[in-house]
């Protein structure tokens, strides 16, 4: 699998400027916080590679929560994060729904994948779905979840991220791919070089 210099470099770059290193192509955790705007995590997809599956689940009576997608060009997620000037509907609108950069996680929006579950006497908004990346280019994509309507966010989530259908490689983040080659040569080159010195020094 090759990754092309322009995308590799920009997922790079944007690691050198501060962003850390995409490793974790797994990402689950709880969202409990006042805010109306929370990032969640990030990946560089490859391109026409790409595969992310969420699922996220949430008090249906008390939040009408957004999941927003946002890739590497200035005029989104760098025109967003920690940006004080950009009000949470100005964040939404960035990722707007016309360019399937924004999906509302409930059961009015088909493709966000949710329907309503109970639990305990508790009604859930529980939502789950695979979505395909394609672009002209490697990019990183930031994700985030948005409540503009106030009362919090509130939710669990579980997010897979994967490149291509490679065993070996699908979990890497574009930035990563070649890493585990070259690790695995160092490795190579250590043993074959240990057991040089073993042998020398029994002579």
């Amino acid at each position: 699998m090759r990754v092309g210099v322009g995308g590799a470099a920009a997922c790079f770059l944007f690691t050198l400027s501060g962003w850390p290193p995409a490793r974790a192509k797994y990402d689950s955790g709880t969202v409990e916080t006042d805010e109306k705007w929370v990032f969640l995590t990030k990946f560089c997809f490859l391109a026409t590679k790409g595969q992310i599956n969420y699922h996220i689940r949430y008090p249906q009576e008390k939040y009408n929560v957004n999941l927003l997608f946002y890739h590497d060009e200035k005029s989104q997620w760098p025109s967003v994060y920690k940006n004080r000037s950009k009000d949470c509907w100005s964040k939404e609108a960035v990722a707007a729904i016309e360019k399937n950069q924004l999906f509302n996680l409930t059961q009015s929006f088909p493709l966000s994948g949710c329907q309503v579950m109970e639990e305990n006497g508790i009604n859930y908004t529980d939502c789950q779905r695979g979505l395909g990346f394609k672009s002209a280019r490697e990019r990183w994509w930031f994700l985030a979840v948005s409540n503009c309507m106030g009362g919090g966010i509130r939710l669990d989530y579980k997010i897979t991220m994967t490149n291509g259908k490679t065993l070996w490689r699908r979990h890497f983040s574009a930035n990563q791919i070649g890493i585990f080659e070259v690790n695995m040569l160092s490795i190579i080159l250590f043993i074959i070089l240990f057991g040089i010195s073993i042998y020398f020094a029994r002579k």
